[in-house]
Parts: C-alpha cells; structure tokens; sequence
C-alpha cells in the first residue's frame, strides 16, 4: 500500500472520532441518567486502555504493517484468530460510525423540523454523504476531518 497520509490526516481521523462521539455526544446521553458519575466512569476507562495502549504501540514498532489489530493477531495467533480480529474490528467501528451518525442526527435534528422521524433522514444524509467521501479518496476524508477536528 502506498502511503500518502501525514501524521495531522492520522491524528485527524483518529481523535475526531474519539472526540466527536466519546466527548460530546456520549456524556450529552448519559448524563442525565447518570450524574457526576460519569467522571468517575471516563477516569476508569482511561485507566484501563492504558496497557492496550502500550501494547499496541509496541506491536505497531515491532510490525511497521498496514492492518492494525488484524495484522497483529493473524501474524502472532495464525489466520483463524486474525480473521476473527478483523471482524471484531470491523464490527466495532460500524458501531462507533452508527452512534456519531446518530449523534449527528441528534444535533441538527432541532435546527430542521420536530420531527423525531427528521433524525433519521439527517442521520442517513450523513451517512450517505460519508460512504461516498470515503470510497472518492481517503485523502478527501482526512482533509474534511482535520478541518471538523480544528
């Protein structure tokens, strides 16, 4: 594969993703429900990511390879359990995608119309709109990301 995103387009589609659903839209749903709480819950969470975080920051040193946690598992676990690696990702990221796009639909929702069913019309544009962004190039991708992460 050849490399043709920086270090800001890496940044940019990694953390946006993070801020956009983990720091606004997340907290927004829970908080209510669950009070000052969730500090403690966001506090945790960070602990707890912590030694994957280093774990894959040493396998990403020692396996400099396009395909992340795919490559990782398949090269130390055999192709069986890199498979399953690659679905799991797969899946979570669909999910994570699925729950900005509602975030997003949620957002807007109120500038359009009361309507509940508004949301998902704002939520499948987006989502429409973001599939065909990411098939043209994933270099238009992170160009639109660094401007929404700035």
């Amino acid at each position: 594969m050849k490399r043709t995103l920086g270090t800001l387009d890496i940044f940019s589609l990694a953390s946006g993703a993070m801020i956009s659903s983990g720091l606004f839209i997340l907290p927004a749903i829970v908080y209510p429900l669950a009070g000052p709480g969730i500090i403690i819950s966001y506090l945790l969470a960070a602990l707890l990511v912590i030694p994957a975080v280093f774990a894959k920051t040493e396998l990403a040193t020692a396996m400099p390879k396009a395909g992340g946690d795919y490559f990782f598992v398949d090269r130390s676990m055999g192709p069986f359990f890199g498979t399953f690696a690659g679905f799991a990702a797969w899946f979570s990221l669909s999910l994570k995608s699925a729950f900005a796009i509602l975030g997003i639909g949620i957002v807007l929702a109120p500038h359009f119309s009361n309507s509940p069913e508004m949301v998902k019309i704002i939520a499948t544009g987006f989502a429409l709109f973001f599939c065909i962004l990411n098939i043209v190039s994933v270099e238009h991708t992170s160009i639109l990301q660094i401007a929404l992460v700035i």
